[in-house]
């Protein structure tokens, strides 16, 4: 009778070193086939079935656009998510996707689309140009992983859903002395309210790696003269063990994730004028796991 193992031992190296790192598993780059199996061994069975799961996957996704490139390299044309554009327009109708207007407005900007869309329906779908159909599909049907963009996109809508008043939202933004936001968002009065960004890696985010995140959202904090006041950090394989309790003990960051700093700027509150007033930002941990954004802190 075959053990729970045997489906390890069909896999190559490699793919047991995607399974490994996907739950955290260090190696060491002499490991050999046999020596990643014996760790991955070690894992309880319903974790190791759903990352078996995961990477048959996606390791048909990876057959799959390696046959249409090919086939596609052969024949000289250029690959697409999709031949037939009403086709795509279809699948992303029947998903049920509805973005919210913030949303739009940006792909609007990034696509170069039309100003009277709305949000959903196939007609809507149609409406759009070959290259925001094959971008949506890419993003909220497949899923993919393969551009960090995705993943904000993804984690825009996830954000908008949750708050609803937000009146506009730059994904990808460039923020002058801080870099690249995955997304920042605003509210009516045109003042952004959080910002979001996003780590595609075959990793746990490090201590490291949360620690340079602190600094940024420190920087944006002081940029928007504190109205920024949420921060979330999405990670498509979560984060090691011990980022939570070195956010909390060494950073100060409360466990309802408030991390508290102080202004530089006068602050008036009920007309009273407050000088270095204390205010600060939640910080939010999430990871995207099987196509959904769950929050892990707070």
């Amino acid at each position: 009778m075959p053990s729970r193992l045997s489906p390890l031992k069909k896999l190559t190296k490699e793919e047991l070193e995607v399974i490994a790192a996907s739950q955290g598993i260090k190696l060491p780059k002499s490991s050999s086939k046999k020596e990643i199996i014996s760790k991955l061994s070690k894992l309880p069975s319903d974790k190791l079935k759903e990352a078996l799961m995961r990477e048959r996957k996606e390791g048909r996704e990876r057959k799959k656009t390696t046959k249409r490139r090919l086939e596609a390299a052969v024949k000289g044309e250029k690959v697409t998510a999709v031949e037939d554009v009403e086709k795509l327009a279809g699948k992303l109708a029947k998903s049920g996707l509805r973005l919210h207007p913030p949303l739009i407005m940006d792909l609007k900007s990034r696509f170069k689309l039309k100003a009277d869309l709305d949000g959903d329906g196939e007609q809507f779908y149609k409406s759009l140009s070959a290259d925001a159909l094959k971008f949506l599909y890419e993003c909220y049907v497949k899923k993919s992983q393969e551009d960090p963009l995705y993943l904000a996109y993804r984690s825009a809508q996830w954000f908008l859903n949750k708050h609803r008043k937000t009146s506009r939202v730059e994904v990808n933004k460039e923020v002058s002395g801080v870099g690249v936001v995955g997304a920042l968002f605003y509210d009516g009065n045109d003042k952004a309210i959080a910002f979001l960004d996003c780590i595609v890696e075959r990793k746990e985010v490090s201590v490291e790696q949360a620690k340079e995140w602190i600094k940024k959202v420190i920087k944006l904090y002081e940029k928007s003269r504190g109205s920024i006041k949420r921060a979330y950090l999405v990670s498509t394989l979560g984060f090691a063990p011990d980022v939570v309790e070195f956010l909390i003990s060494n950073l100060g960051i409360a466990k309802n994730g408030f991390l508290k700093l102080k202004r530089k700027l006068i602050k008036v509150v009920d007309g009273e004028i407050i000088i270095g007033a204390k205010e600060g930002v939640t910080i939010h941990l999430c990871r995207e796991k099987l196509g959904e954004i769950i929050q892990l802190f707070p």
